[in-house]
Parts: C-alpha cells; structure tokens; sequence
C-alpha cells in the first residue's frame, strides 16, 4: 500500500485524533480542541473536528451537536437549510429536523474523506485518500465509488492502457486504485466546470461535473490542500496551495498557473476572503499569509508560537480561525 502523504490538515487529525482519552460534554471543551474546518452559514458558524465535534454558533453562543460518530470530521458544507460533514473512516452525516445522521461509513476501507460538494440539489461529490472518489445521484441519500484515470500522469495512463489489453478487469481495476493520488479540494469555479486539487502535483478541471477530469500541469509536483476562486479587477481568478509555501494563481479558468511569492515554507491548508478584500492564507508554524493583490503575492503575518490554522470564516466582519488550538477570533 502506498504511503499516506496527506495535507497539514489531515497530518493533525492523524496525530490528535486520539489526545483526548475522555469524551468531550461542552461547547468550550470541544472548540479548544482540534479543529480542522469552520464556515459560516444562514444564522452564524459551523465547525467541525476530532472525536466526531460538531459546532454550532448562534448569537455569538457555542453549542456543541450530538454527532452520530466518534470520527475525526474534515469538512463540512451548507447545501440548502442543512449541514453535511464528512470525515475519517469514510464517514458522511447529514443534519435533519431530528438532530445528525449518519448516512455512510466504511470502517475497514481506512480512506479519510477530506471533501464534499454538491453541485446541484440532486448531485454531489465527496472526494478523499486514495484516489477515494464517491458520486451520488439523490441528494446524498446513496452514494457510488468511481475511479477516474484523468487524474493520473499521462505515463500512468499509457502503463495502464497497456494492462488493459493483458490483465483482467479487476486486476486493471486495482491497479488503478493503488495509483491514484489523495484527493483534498473540490469546487465548482465560474465558468460551471469543477476544480480539484491534491497529492503529487494535482490540478484537474472537469467540464461534466466530474465524470472525466484533465488534469493540468501547475509546474508543481507536491500536494496541493488548498483552493479557492475570487474575483480580481471583475474577472476570476483561482488560486491554490500546499506544500512549504507553495500558492500558484490563474486566471484563464486554470489551464495555466503562475507561481506566487509567499516568501514562506508554511504549509498553506486553507484561503478565505476577508472583509479588507485580502485573501488569507492558513498556515502552519504559527502563520497566516496575506495578499492584498489577489494572490499574486503574500506577506507573512504571525499567530501564536507554533499554532498550526487549517481554516478560517468571516462572519458580521469578524475572522474566525480554526487549528490545532481550536477555534478563536483573530483580534488583528
């Protein structure tokens, strides 16, 4: 099996997954400890993070949700009124009128999921280790593992292609299962396509939401975590990040990239937009990344020794950052 090399985010759920020995009961327990995904909704903030935390804030109080799973949770993303949350274990949960289900979990598959998309009301996507690529055609009710060749390298592809015609179907299969890359970012960009990025360099668009993907060459060979898309001067532009500093922007809907200057090796886990029109880098070794050019160059900025932030949220003009410290306000 190959080796897991995975983002800062899922590196820190790996190593404190299992920190706290006894269950966490409170809201101010739960949100000092790891969290690795903070958004903003409809009526305030949603958080996620180990032992399966789920965090509500409304009027500016914490609430800590009955969660169906002990799972370390990565992501979590509002489709219409509802919360969905995916997660180590293969874990994915819903919020309903009677509290958190569960709708999947695949214990003995050991693929953490680190993302999840809807793209229409009926369609959606969660996307994680190993290639693990998940479909579902009805609103997350059912969900189909796919492989997709397009994210391998093209020398991949031609090996593959030739065991085709050699070996039997669930051999070509396999095969193509082992050498799928970790998957970390997904998200639809302006134009209708879709946007992924993860391990070994990948960047691939789809056009067919995720049916096939091409994947593009950004110049860089190590795992990108991050990605998001903005608006600069009125026109898109996306920008991604990973590994020791490594941010590239494009503005031709991602068929080329160009490299940013973040005069950092901090491992960039996350973006967010803030209200100064900046774009905000989460990052590790007690750092934070900021452009005040859209993305094309960042300045450094330093949190607390050592604090590692994987995300962040805006939310009535305030930054929420969530990490290895939990969640607090940024109070610069």
């Amino acid at each position: 099996m190959k080796q897991l090399v995975c983002r800062a985010v899922f590196l820190a759920a790996c190593i404190f997954s299992f920190s706290s020995l006894a269950e966490t009961h409170s809201a101010d327990a739960a949100k000092s400890a790891l969290v690795l995904d903070i958004i903003a909704t409809d009526s305030g903030l949603a958080a996620v993070g180990e032992r399966g935390h789920l965090l509500l804030m409304q009027d500016k109080q914490w609430q800590l949700e009955q969660s169906p799973v002990l799972a370390t949770l990565t992501r979590v993303v509002q489709q219409g009124n509802w919360l969905w949350a995916v997660g180590h274990d293969g874990v994915i949960i819903r919020q309903t009128d009677s509290g958190w289900q569960l709708v999947r979990q695949d214990i003995e598959g050991e693929q953490p999921l680190m993302d999840i998309l809807f793209i229409n009301d009926s369609e959606a996507i969660a996307i994680g280790a190993y290639g693990e690529f998940l479909r579902s055609v009805d609103g997350g009710q059912s969900w189909n593992d796919e492989l997709h060749d397009g994210l391998l390298y093209e020398e991949d592809r031609e090996y593959l292609a030739d065991l085709k015609l050699e070996a039997s179907q669930e051999d070509y299969q396999y095969e193509l299962s082992t050498m799928l890359p970790h998957l970390n970012r997904v998200l639809v960009i302006g134009d209708g396509q879709l946007l992924m990025v993860g391990e070994l360099g990948l960047v691939a668009l789809s056009a067919d939401n995720g049916k096939t993907w091409q994947r593009i060459d950004a110049g860089y060979e190590g795992s990108f975590f991050a990605a998001i898309e903005i608006m600069v001067d009125g026109a898109q532009r996306l920008v991604i990040g990973g590994l020791r500093g490594n941010v590239f922007y494009s503005d031709d809907g991602g068929l080329t990239w160009n490299e940013s200057d973040t005069d950092s090796t901090a491992t960039v886990n996350g973006f967010v937009a803030t209200k100064n029109n900046e774009l905000m880098a989460l990052a590790s070794n007690g750092q934070v990344l900021i452009s005040t050019d859209g993305g094309v160059s960042f300045a450094r900025r330093t949190l607390q020794q050592g604090e590692t932030a994987v995300a962040a949220a805006l939310y009535n003009g305030t930054i929420y950052i969530a990490g290895d410290r939990g969640i607090r306000q940024l109070d610069w």
